[in-house]
């Protein structure tokens, strides 16, 4: 298996795990949406694609699945992300210092007019991401609830060591070039959230929208269960075909 081989020892004997696991012993969770008037709703063939590979688990394997309901605002996924960052970053130089390879720290006022006039030496993403980063000293950033390992805990309390949960990767289908640019990455919080809280997922794909654009969904799991994430990916996979080209190739 690939993460045996990438991981080395902290993977082995995963791949004898994925096939020991027996899908119809699990709790199915599912989520199709934030369930927050602060976040993008999830467009419609991401939803119904879920909901397809959600009923295939539940005939297939004769599993009930569940809603999941949100532990946390999913509005403020990017805040809870941030305290992971601040942790891992502690004692380390801000990113801005990143932009001067760490001899000295960038002034962001003035990227932000190089950017403007097409002279900055650092793409208009990365100033943005470096000047949107939510402040350590917001009201927001220093509550408890939002601080990226009790959030980890309220979703183990939920998914336990025997459950996966089914959500959509984004909120929208691709978009054109440098388009999530324009709304500062609104529709990521089901990416935010996992990446902070350290939950494995594996991206499943699901055959293409009728407009020729790939869907998938996320199998999410608890900390050190990715065995169970990555066996009922394969079971989709099998079932949805995997990954489709949306566009012919020429070889």
């Amino acid at each position: 298996m690939f993460l045996e081989t990438v991981v080395g020892s902290r993977a082995e004997g995963l791949a004898a795990k994925v096939a020991a696991t027996d899908i119809r012993n699990l709790k199915i969770w599912w989520a199709d949406s934030m369930d927050s008037p602060w976040c993008p709703a999830t467009e419609p063939s991401l939803r119904e694609a879920l909901h397809a590979a959600r009923l295939h688990l539940e005939h297939t394997f004769r599993v009930i699945t569940c809603k999941f309901q949100w532990p946390v605002d999913m509005a403020n996924s990017a805040v809870i992300w941030a305290t992971k960052l601040a942790f891992e970053s502690k004692g380390k130089p801000p990113l801005a210092s990143d932009l001067k390879n760490r001899e000295g720290t960038a002034n962001m006022m003035k990227e932000w007019l190089l950017c403007m006039c097409g002279l900055s030496e650092h793409t208009f993403a990365t100033i943005r991401l470096i000047s949107t980063l939510p402040n350590p000293r917001c009201k927001k950033f220093n509550e408890p609830q939002l601080n990226w390992k009790n959030v980890q805990k309220q979703f183990m309390d939920i998914l336990g060591k025997d459950s996966v949960l089914l959500v959509p990767v984004h909120s929208m289908t691709a978009c054109y070039h440098k388009e999530p640019l324009f709304y500062s990455m609104k529709g990521a919080e089901y990416c935010y959230i996992f990446n902070a809280t350290e939950m494995p997922g594996t991206t499943v794909p699901l055959g293409l929208s009728k407009d020729g654009l790939p869907l998938a969904l996320q199998v999410v799991t608890t900390p050190e269960n990715d065995h169970l994430s990555l066996a009922v990916a394969a079971a989709l996979e099998e079932k949805f075909g995997g990954w489709v080209s949306p566009s012919p190739i020429k070889v």
